[in-house]
C-alpha cells in the first residue's frame, strides 16, 4: 500500500500499530488504519491520526461550507492544506482544501490515484515542496503532527507567497482563524478593499 509514494517521498514516521498489510485503499478507514499518524517527505505530507479526524473535518466544513456530509479529512500538507475524501456514487473522490487561498479543488481521483499517481507525478503542485525546501534551508523547523507552516497573512487577503510571510503555528489555529476570515470575505466582489476584520478566539464571547 502506497508503495510508489513511499519510494518517491520516503516514509518518515509510522504509527507503531499501523497495519499496511492490505494492498489497496478501499476508503479512508483503510488508509487511517495503515498510516494514521505517518508523515512522508520530511514532513511535507502527513496522514491524520485517527483521533484528530473528526475535529479537523469539522473545522474544514466551517471553512468550506459547501463540503458535503460525506466528506472526511484524512491528511494535511506542511503548509496546512487538508486532504479530504468525499463519498460519491462512483466511489471516494479526493479534494485538496487550500486554506491559504480559500479554495477547494476536486482532483477527480480516488485515494489510490491521488497517493500513487498525483503525489508522485505532481509533487510540487500539490505539496509545494520547492517552498518547503526553501523554508528548511532558511532554518525553518519541520512542523509537528499538530502544526503547519502557514502564511501569516493569508493569500486570499493579499499575503505574499514568500518565506517572509511564513510562520510555524498550530494547524487548529490556522484553520480556526482562516475559516473565520473566509466567512467574512467569501462573498465580497473581486477587488473589494478589506477593512476591519474580526476573529473570535475559543474563550471570547460571541
Amino acid at each position: 500500500m502506497l508503495d510508489r509514494l513511499q519510494r518517491h517521498l520516503g516514509l518518515d514516521v509510522r504509527r507503531p500499530d499501523g497495519d499496511a498489510s492490505a494492498r489497496t485503499l478501499t476508503g479512508p478507514d483503510s488508509l487511517l488504519r495503515a498510516f494514521g499518524g505517518a508523515s512522508f517527505g520530511g514532513g511535507a505530507y502527513r496522514i491524520h491520526a485517527p483521533r484528530d479526524v473528526a475535529r479537523l473535518t469539522a473545522m474544514a466544513r466551517e471553512a468550506f461550507p459547501d463540503l458535503g456530509p460525506g466528506t472526511t479529512c484524512i491528511g494535511s500538507t506542511w503548509c496546512g492544506d487538508q486532504i479530504a475524501v468525499t463519498d460519491t456514487s462512483d466511489g471516494p473522490t479526493v479534494q485538496v482544501l487550500d486554506i491559504a487561498w480559500g479554495e477547494a479543488t476536486d482532483t477527480g481521483l480516488n485515494l489510490e490515484g491521488f497517493h500513487e499517481h498525483l503525489l508522485v507525478t505532481s509533487t510540487d503542485v500539490v505539496l509545494h515542496v520547492s517552498l518547503y525546501r526553501a523554508w528548511r534551508r532558511a532554518g525553518g523547523a519541520v512542523p509537528g503532527p499538530d502544526q503547519c507552516v502557514a502564511f501569516a497573512v493569508p493569500l486570499f487577503l493579499g499575503g505574499a507567497e514568500e518565506l517572509a510571510n511564513l510562520d510555524l503555528t498550530s494547524l487548529d489555529v490556522t484553520w480556526g482563524v482562516n475559516g473565520q476570515l473566509l466567512a467574512q470575505v467569501r462573498d465580497l466582489p473581486p477587488g473589494t478593499a478589506i477593512g476591519e476584520i474580526t476573529v473570535v478566539g475559543p474563550d471570547d464571547p460571541l
